[in-house]
């Protein structure tokens, strides 16, 4: 029994298709996955309350003579 080429040929372009198809499918949920456990992200709820406290720290540190800045 033999296959018509061009059916062989639409049979194997299909699984191509499927198998990039399955791939970017879960790379992309991979990358999803990755960005949302394991990727530290820094939130911050009130800019200003972190700026006011920021410079108020760099004003004592300035008081007080340290370089809390400095390593």
């Amino acid at each position: 029994m033999t296959t018509n080429p061009k059916r062989r040929g639409r049979i194997r372009n299909s699984i191509i298709a499927g198998a990039l198809t399955l791939v970017l499918v879960a790379g992309g949920g991979a990358v999803w996955a990755a960005d949302r456990f394991l990727i530290e992200h820094v939130e911050i709820s009130d800019v200003s309350a972190y700026e006011a406290d920021s410079q108020d720290t760099s004003a004592t540190d300035a008081a007080d003579g340290t370089d809390a800045g400095l390593p």
